[in-house]
C-alpha cells in the first residue's frame, strides 16, 4: 500500500492470532500476560471498552520497539490509512494505569488524559513525541495493510530457538 496518507504502525501480538481474520479474544488474556497482570488488565480493559464503546481494537505503536517480556509474540508491521486509526492513546497515561504508578498524576487524571483529542495529537506529533502515542485500530484489519508478519521475539535461527529481546527489527528471527 504505502500511500502518503498511510501511517506505519507496529504491534506485537500472540503468534497464533491472525489479526486479518479474527476478532479480539480476551479469554486469552491470562495466557498472554500471566495471572497477576491479567487481573489488572481485565479491570482496565473493562473501563477502556466502556469509554471507547468497543472491545474490537488493538494497540499499536508508531515506532518499532522490541518486545521486552518473556512471552512469545509475533510482530505485525502495518501501513494503515490514517482515517482507520479510530483513537490515539497517551502511552505514559496507559503505562501509569497498568503499572499503578501514580507519582506524576492521579489515577483519575490518567483516565482523563488517556484519549488524545486532535489538538493534543497534533501537539505531540509536531513536537516529536510520537513515541508517546499508541494508535488504536479496529480488528480484524484489512490484509492489504500488512507489510510484514513473519518476525517474532523468538524464532528459528542457526543455533535453534533464538531469543531476540532488544534486537533491531532487521535482526528479529523468523517465526
Amino acid at each position: 500500500m504505502n500511500d502518503t496518507n498511510d501511517i506505519k504502525l507496529w504491534t506485537w501480538q500472540l503468534p497464533d492470532w491472525d489479526i486479518t481474520r479474527q476478532k479480539r479474544d480476551l479469554s486469552y488474556i491470562e495466557e498472554a500476560w500471566g495471572e497477576y497482570t491479567a487481573n489488572r488488565l481485565r479491570t482496565l480493559y473493562d473501563r477502556l471498552h466502556r469509554k471507547l464503546g468497543t472491545e474490537e481494537f488493538l494497540f499499536c505503536t508508531t515506532q518499532y520497539t522490541y518486545w521486552a517480556q518473556l512471552e512469545i509474540r509475533r510482530l505485525w508491521v502495518l501501513d494503515v490509512p490514517r482515517e482507520k486509526v479510530f483513537c490515539y492513546i497517551s502511552s505514559p497515561m496507559w503505562e501509569a494505569l497498568v503499572s499503578q504508578n501514580f507519582c506524576m498524576v492521579t489515577e483519575e487524571e490518567a483516565w482523563q488524559n488517556l484519549i488524545l483529542d486532535d489538538d493534543k495529537m497534533m501537539t505531540r506529533t509536531t513536537s516529536g513525541q510520537m513515541k508517546d502515542i499508541d494508535p488504536l485500530i479496529k480488528v480484524p484489519i484489512h490484509s492489504e495493510w500488512v507489510v510484514d508478519n513473519t518476525k517474532g521475539n523468538m524464532g528459528k535461527g542457526n543455533m535453534g530457538i533464538v531469543r531476540a529481546s532488544r534486537s533491531r527489527y532487521e535482526d528479529l528471527p523468523t517465526l
